[in-house]
C-alpha cells in the first residue's frame, strides 16, 4: 500500500490533534476527581486547673460529761447543743470543719463524705456513732447535706461547713480522747 501525502499529513494532524488533547487535558486539571469535595474540622481541647480540697479546721465537740446519756451536736456554724449530756467549757472549743475547694472558673463538682465512729485513742472498742451534715454558708445546719447538690466554684473556691452530733452513752468511759475522720472527696461533673 501506497502512502500518499494525503494520508501521512492526515496521520500526523491526528497525532497532533490527539497530543494537544491530552496536553490539554492534562493542563485543565481535567481528572478523575473533578466531583470531589473537602471539608476540615478544627479539634479543640481545655485543660482545667486541677480541682483539689484542703481541710482548714477540725470538728471540734468540745469537752462534757455523759450524764443519763444523750447526743451533742456541732452545728455547721460551731455551735454547741446537747440532750442528756453536761457541757463543760474547759478544753478545746467547739468548732464546725470546714473544707476549702479550689478549681476551675465557674465549676460544678460533685461531693461525698466518709466518717468513722468517735473511736476512744486510749481504749480500742470504746466508740461514739457520729452523724454529720454540711452547708456552704456556715449557716447554722444542723441536718442535710450537700452531696446531693454538688458545689459550684465562684472564682475557682467554695467553702464546705460539716457539723456533726455525737451520740454519748450513759456509761462513756471518762477522761477519754476520741477522735474520727471525715473525710470529704470533690470531683468535676
Amino acid at each position: 500500500m501506497k502512502h500518499t501525502t494525503s494520508t501521512i499529513f492526515n496521520r500526523r494532524v491526528l497525532k497532533t490533534v490527539l497530543s494537544t488533547a491530552v496536553a490539554l487535558s492534562i493542563g485543565l486539571g481535567v481528572n478523575s476527581y473533578a466531583d470531589a469535595a473537602s471539608a476540615t474540622s478544627i479539634s479543640t481541647a481545655k485543660v482545667l486547673v486541677p480541682i483539689a480540697i484542703s481541710k482548714t479546721r477540725d470538728l471540734a465537740f468540745g469537752s462534757f460529761a455523759p450524764g443519763v446519756g444523750g447526743t451533742i451536736t456541732v452545728s455547721t456554724s460551731g455551735a454547741r447543743t446537747k440532750s442528756g449530756t453536761i457541757l463543760s467549757s474547759i478544753g478545746v472549743a467547739p468548732s464546725a470543719a470546714q473544707f476549702a475547694v479550689t478549681g476551675d472558673g465557674v465549676s460544678t463538682y460533685s461531693i461525698s463524705f466518709t466518717n468513722t465512729p468517735l473511736a476512744s485513742t486510749a481504749t480500742p472498742g470504746d466508740v461514739m456513732p457520729l452523724a454529720i451534715f454540711s452547708d456552704f454558708t456556715g449557716g447554722n445546719a444542723t441536718t442535710g447535706t450537700v452531696a446531693t447538690n454538688g458545689g459550684t466554684l465562684t472564682a475557682g473556691a467554695q467553702t464546705i461547713y460539716v457539723g456533726g452530733t455525737a451520740t454519748v452513752g450513759a456509761s462513756q468511759p471518762f477522761h477519754a480522747d476520741y477522735a474520727a475522720n471525715i473525710i470529704v472527696a470533690v470531683e468535676y461533673n
